[in-house]
């Protein structure tokens, strides 16, 4: 019998944010009920947070990482991502290159600080076969130690985002990266776009990697479903934002032109209520509230209670708003919630997003770049949304479960 182990960073319950847990939580779950595997995993204990109304049915150990209590609380230390903004945050991009400035160093002095007792515990587990999912990516220098005691040990590296294609990075960790690719015996990534540039970058066989998409998930929306939708009692559009947002300028979901178009509509901004769930209470966000008392602005959810508000909504607005290749690699995770949802999708990214072309190709709502001005002609358009769902065909093939099936058959080969 194979036994396998997944390395996570993020699980709950020791995760603020549920977006980061769910590839991985839901893999494990579906190998631990649809296979004859016995599923291990391996991830970081900080803060205790949320379960998010969820159960783990598979075996799970948390090694504790520099990113907790103790720490926050202690005035003789920083953290670690207060010492990369004031002082190593060009470094960072150049050797770690993760995602968000800190994610990185976060996740190699776990690294640092666990890898022996992973490796004891791979050895008394008798684990033959290893996933390692990122980010954070300095995960990947298990790599290495795991080979070196036994190279018959069959490794995944499932990429959730990319790493260093999505803004050409050729720093040190591009070259890392290609180390860890060279000795492991699959990858795995996210969309079909980002398997080809990796393979058009580090020149990776085709037959050494795999493209399992992200999804919803169908046993969640069955239970959903069971419940009676409860409409807001409004004449208005109803257009709800679902998940994480910081609202900054020049991040990942600015909003500045956002509510410049907003603005635009003067009188016309009463035919429309706009709702951002899953915020936190920020400086920003305080201000926000303040200059838009008619906008809602609401903290985080339980999951199951953000697919009830998809359900209450006319229309789901997506945003990804950075300027380089990151939105033609990936798609959001929520973004599978909303096509399950039926409601019809206001997105505001690149034109050559994989999101704006699906949209396009699907007539799911309407695709438009982060531009004032066709942000506000798309809020005139979308009144024509009111009461209108979508219907798409083959909408399982979206699903965590078919992804999932896809995924056991690749760690099946091995």
């Amino acid at each position: 019998m194979d036994k396998l182990l997944i390395i996570t960073y993020d699980m709950i319950p020791y995760s603020n944010a549920w977006g980061n847990c769910q590839r991985m939580y839901y893999l494990g779950e579906y190998l631990n009920k649809k296979s004859d595997m016995e599923v291990h995993m391996i991830a970081s204990k900080k803060n205790y947070i949320d379960n998010f109304n969820k159960e783990i049915n598979f075996k799970i150990e948390y090694f504790p990482s520099e990113n907790n209590e103790k720490n926050k609380k202690s005035k003789k230390s920083i953290t670690a991502r207060d010492l990369i903004k004031n002082i190593f945050k060009k470094f960072d991009k150049i050797y770690f290159n993760d995602p968000f400035p800190g994610m990185g160093l976060l996740g190699f002095l776990w690294y640092i600080k666990n890898k022996k007792n992973i490796i004891q515990y791979i050895k008394k587990e008798k684990i033959n076969k290893i996933i390692i999912s990122g980010p954070p990516f300095s995960l990947y220098y298990l790599v290495n130690d795991i080979k070196k005691i036994n190279s018959n040990i069959k490794i995944i590296l499932d990429f959730r985002d990319p790493w260093n294609t999505w803004n050409e990075n050729k720093g040190i960790a591009l070259y890392i990266e290609k180390k860890h690719l060279k000795k492991v015996d699959k990858i795995v990534v996210a969309t079909d776009n980002a398997k080809k540039e990796k393979i058009k970058k580090f020149g990776i066989g085709i037959d050494k990697i795999d493209a399992i998409y992200n999804g919803y998930s169908e046993e969640d929306w069955e239970k959903i479903n069971s419940f009676e939708e409860n409409k807001i009692k409004t004449d208005k559009i109803v257009i709800s934002y679902l998940g994480n947002i910081d609202f900054k300028q020049g991040g990942f979901r600015d909003t500045t032109n956002f509510f410049k178009a907003y603005e635009k509509l003067e009188k016309e901004k009463e035919k429309y209520k706009i709702r951002f769930i899953g915020v936190n209470k920020t400086s920003l966000v305080l201000e926000l509230i303040k200059k838009y008392s008619e906008i809602d602005f609401i903290g985080k959810i339980p999951p199951r209670d953000a697919m009830l508000e998809m359900k209450k909504s006319d229309i789901l607005l997506n945003i990804h708003t950075l300027e380089d290749k990151s939105s033609e690699l990936l798609i959001a995770g929520k973004f599978f919630d909303y096509l399950r949802s039926g409601k019809k999708i206001f997105s505001i990214s690149s034109d050559k997003s994989i999101v704006s072309k699906l949209i396009r190709e699907k007539n799911l709502g309407i695709a438009v770049p982060n531009d004032e001005i066709d942000i506000y002609n798309a809020f005139k358009k979308i009144l024509d949304f009111k009461n209108k769902e979508n219907n798409i065909n083959e909408i399982e093939l979206f699903s965590r479960e078919f992804q999932n099936r896809d995924y056991l058959k690749i760690i099946k080969k091995l």
